[in-house]
């Protein structure tokens, strides 16, 4: 749980950020806080925010992915990504393929059978060599209703109290606007 932040100076977002070129995640640690206040702050003293696209070789990707048969999770290892990086990447390319390079093919109706039978959208993604965010893109289009997080739902008047005189965060809750959960 994170502390309650009131001030933020600039100068110091300035220095992590833009000189020593920390990321947004790490200056959250290292504060105290989430990484939503330090983009707010970021916003509030108009810090322009890094290039985020990691700029990856495409001839180097080609060939380690074609020829040396190098798997999803070692590139983005290598490249230091997320794997979702990488199939992106690879779709971009037109090689994004399943391990036995194959064209790669989406079942619709097997991702929402799936998810209706309680597969989270991440188990779902990694059975089918899919990022979570394809998937949660299909469940939406086919028009089914995605089950909630681990967030709770407390009223907002509570989340008020406990947010303003005990400093507590926010984070992790849904906000209702009636008294009764």
């Amino acid at each position: 749980m994170y502390r309650s932040v009131r001030n933020i100076p600039k100068q110091l977002l300035e220095n992590l950020y833009v000189k020593e070129k920390w990321t947004l995640r790490d200056i959250a640690d290292y504060i105290g806080c989430s990484v939503d206040t330090i983009v707010r702050r970021m916003q509030m003293y108009k810090i322009a925010r890094r290039e985020t696209r990691k700029d990856i070789n495409r001839a180097t990707l080609v060939n380690l992915y074609e020829v040396s048969h190098t798997s999803i999770e070692a590139l983005a290892r290598r490249f230091n990504v997320s794997t979702a990086t990488i199939s992106n990447r690879l779709h971009e390319y037109g090689l994004l393929c399943t391990h036995d390079h194959s064209i790669h093919s989406v079942e619709p109706d097997r991702i929402k059978k799936a998810y209706e039978s309680g597969n989270s959208t991440t188990r779902i993604a990694h059975m089918m060599g899919l990022s979570r965010w394809k998937v949660l893109h299909i469940l939406h289009h086919m028009g089914v209703n995605i089950r909630g997080g681990r967030r709770k739902v407390m009223p907002i008047d509570e989340m008020s109290y406990l947010y303003s005189y005990h400093g507590l965060s926010t984070k992790g809750y849904r906000y209702c606007l009636s008294t009764a959960s």
